[in-house]
């Protein structure tokens, strides 16, 4: 019988306002292994979940709570159930790794909440006024994916985007830290090669739901967009991902302003650009492509593509406030 971790990551992916239950299980005498900027590797028969969700206190949608974020965060299976009563499951996700790769399932929850059935074609549920896409398993390829061939759904080309340790690690001076999932994983024994000093983990800061980017400094300002942009665009975004060909860098490599957008004019946005020459202009966020893009709710136009129908207007207001504080100008 596997047993099962529930981890929490630092800045999570938007997605619609949802909330998420994460969960990874091992089979049992094997351990992932560490590295210190991708995704763990891990074993054959591993299977990593997350379910996306609605907390009652979110309807009409809005931000999840802080307290709603870590709900599960250091429970067991055995513990959370009682959590239950007061959300609403939409969909679980699954990776599973099979001996040629990562196999990706999603599953649609029933109206009653009592169980989930694979829809490998997606699925769309109403939630008030706004709809909830399910994406499906080809599309799971398309964030999943760190090929050439990103659109291919090939197993062998799929990966995790969330284990990684910027992820599972939490800053020493974080005042909601308990102990990481991270060291979690470590204490199960199903983590080998992490550092012995952790303290040397470059982590992405944790999100703030009730966060205001005009009182951060600059520095956590940065900070807190570069966290941001990392784990909504840097899957795609990166040198492996499946947006390379824009050269547009962002994840959290050591990338130069340029490759970050710094008066970068776009390869192939079309309509995307909205009219706007660079990706990032210092001190212009509204003549930003980046902002642009981030704020439609225009298949054509949004990004991320896919993932969400509506703007994420605390991720937008991050981002923007970042921007209008640089200095310089695109000649």
């Amino acid at each position: 019988t596997k047993a099962s971790l529930i981890y929490e990551i630092n800045t999570p992916l938007f997605s619609d306002y949802t909330s998420k239950l994460r969960m990874i299980s091992l089979p049992p005498g094997t351990q992932a292994q560490y590295h210190a900027s991708e995704t763990f590797t891990f074993p054959v028969g591993t299977v990593i979940a997350k379910t996306f969700y609605f907390d009652a206190s979110q309807l009409p949608l809005g931000e999840p709570s802080a307290d709603t974020r870590l709900l599960f965060a250091d429970q067991t299976p055995t513990t959370y159930e009682s959590s239950l009563t007061d959300i609403t499951m939409l969909e679980t996700r699954l990776l599973v790794r099979q001996s040629d790769g990562w196999d990706a399932l999603p599953y649609v929850w029933n109206a009653e909440q009592t169980d989930a059935t694979l829809r490998a074609g997606g699925d769309l549920k109403k939630i008030g006024d706004a709809h909830y896409v399910v994406p499906s398993k080809a599309e799971c390829a398309s964030c999943h994916s760190t090929g050439a061939d990103a659109t291919a759904g090939i197993l062998t080309q799929l990966t995790p985007i969330g284990p990684k340790a910027r992820h599972l690690h939490h800053d020493s001076q974080d005042p909601q830290a308990t102990q990481s999932p991270l060291q979690r994983l470590a204490a199960r024994g199903w983590l080998s090669g992490s550092p012995a000093d952790l303290a040397t983990i470059t982590v992405n800061t944790r999100w703030n739901p009730a966060l205001d980017p005009a009182a951060l400094d600059d520095a956590n300002l940065e900070w807190h967009a570069r966290s941001y942009l990392d784990a909504n665009c840097g899957h795609c975004h990166s040198e492996n991902g499946s947006a390379d060909t824009s050269q547009l860098m962002l994840d959290a490599g050591n990338h130069s302003a340029r490759q970050m957008g710094r008066c970068k004019p776009p390869i192939a946005a079309g309509k995307g650009t909205g009219g706007n020459l660079y990706a990032l202009v210092p001190g212009q966020a509204a003549e930003s492509i980046m902002v642009h893009r981030m704020a439609s709710t225009d298949p054509s136009v949004m990004m991320p593509e896919l993932g969400r129908t509506q703007a994420h207007a605390l991720g937008v207001s991050l981002v923007s406030e970042w921007i209008d504080r640089m200095t310089g100008e695109c000649l």
